[in-house]
């Protein structure tokens, strides 16, 4: 019953309008890696989560529609939130692996500081969004990532949360990165009449 009461929790805190988060925005959290560059990752913290931004030269539109692609490619099925404009995700990602790599060595999970190696005593459940702003003439993506993990031994009901490491988040920007420098090259390579 616990289990269920906290997934619950964590969906439906993932799925309520933006409003009522409007207190907890990517801008009022204290940075703990500030990368200024175009394209590079600046995640934030708060005492429970951590939002990642990724800044790009491209405008909002052009970085939502690679963003599909981007997440099918790292194994992450793709779910647009039509409450929110430019948003994407996946609530309820369960499997072993994502992006090709064992699922915990994206979270840390537990109070113990094991880090990555700590989660593979876990099963874990990730819940993902991430949503595309404009910013000035370009825009960026703010991606939240949370997850939960319960024993892989069965032994007990007890959920302990994830921290993101940040290593997914930045490989969704670089997704995203790559993706719009081969629609470029793309364009480029295209006959004047055609661009």
């Amino acid at each position: 019953m616990r289990i269920n009461a906290l997934a619950a929790a964590v969906l439906l805190a993932a799925l309520a309008p933006a409003a009522s988060h409007a207190q907890t925005t990517a801008s009022d959290l204290p940075p703990i890696m500030d990368n200024a560059g175009t394209g590079d990752l600046d995640m934030r913290a708060s005492p429970t989560i951590r939002l990642a931004e990724g800044r790009f030269v491209a405008p909002a539109d052009s970085v939502f529609a690679v963003l599909p692609d981007v997440l099918r490619e790292l194994g992450i099925e793709p779910q647009i939130d039509p409450s929110r404009e430019r948003t994407i995700g996946n609530p309820r990602i369960s499997g072993a692996r994502v992006a090709g790599e064992r699922t915990g060595r994206f979270m840390t999970c537990g109070n113990d500081g094991g880090g990555p190696a700590a989660a593979g005593q876990f099963r874990i459940r990730l819940n993902l969004v991430t949503q595309v702003r404009p910013d000035g003439t370009g825009s960026r993506t703010v991606t939240r990532l949370v997850g939960t993990a319960s024993s892989v031994q069965g032994s007990g009901s007890s959920v302990v949360g994830c921290v993101t490491t940040g290593r997914l988040e930045q490989k969704i920007v670089d997704g995203i990165n790559a993706r719009l420098a081969a629609r470029a090259a793309e364009a480029a390579a295209a006959p004047p009449a055609q661009r």
